[in-house]
């Protein structure tokens, strides 16, 4: 299972969290990615995701995941906050 399916977020909601298309979503999950090809702020933000989701069991990654959804519901932008509010508070 990958991060965007532990966190229970559909392939537009990750991909309006990390300001990527579809097709890149799609891209990554069935060839991989190479960190060092994607830009900085979004290689940070999937270095953080996998990190949250692999260190808490399936139910701190579903909260997760409820909290961007709600944030996502609201825009992009809302998505984010509640992604690096949530990895600010496990700090």
């Amino acid at each position: 299972m990958n991060s965007r399916e532990r966190l229970g977020l559909s392939v537009d909601e990750y991909a309006d969290l990390l300001g990527v298309v579809l097709s890149t979503i799609y891209r990554w999950e069935n060839q991989g990615y190479d960190l060092s090809k994607i830009d900085p702020l979004r290689r940070r933000l999937l270095i953080l995701i996998e990190g949250l989701v692999e260190e808490g069991d399936q139910s701190v990654s579903e909260a997760l995941g409820d909290e961007i959804k709600f944030g996502l519901k609201k825009g992009p932008l809302q998505g984010l906050y509640a992604l690096l509010h949530y990895a600010h508070k496990e700090l």
